[in-house]
């Protein structure tokens, strides 16, 4: 059965009420906690770190932060 945006059956939305309120970040480490702890990822861990944000994008992040700040 498909569902469209917004119409998802009653019993999903009670089975994972709550589930996903931590968000994507918190979700993703706990999954690769507990399957690193049942060695899913033996000798493929490498693979599955999380790659860091580019400083780049880190200075973009501070200097829109520092200008909304500013302008308030």
């Amino acid at each position: 059965m498909t569902n469209g945006k917004g119409e998802e059956a009653k019993e999903w939305i009670e089975k994972y009420k709550g589930k996903f309120d931590g968000g994507w970040d918190k979700l993703r480490e706990e999954t690769f906690a507990r399957q690193t702890k049942l060695d899913v990822y033996e000798g493929m861990r490498h693979v599955f770190q999380q790659t860091p944000i580019p400083e780049s994008e880190v200075a973009i992040k501070k200097s829109a932060q520092f200008i909304n700040d500013h302008l308030k």
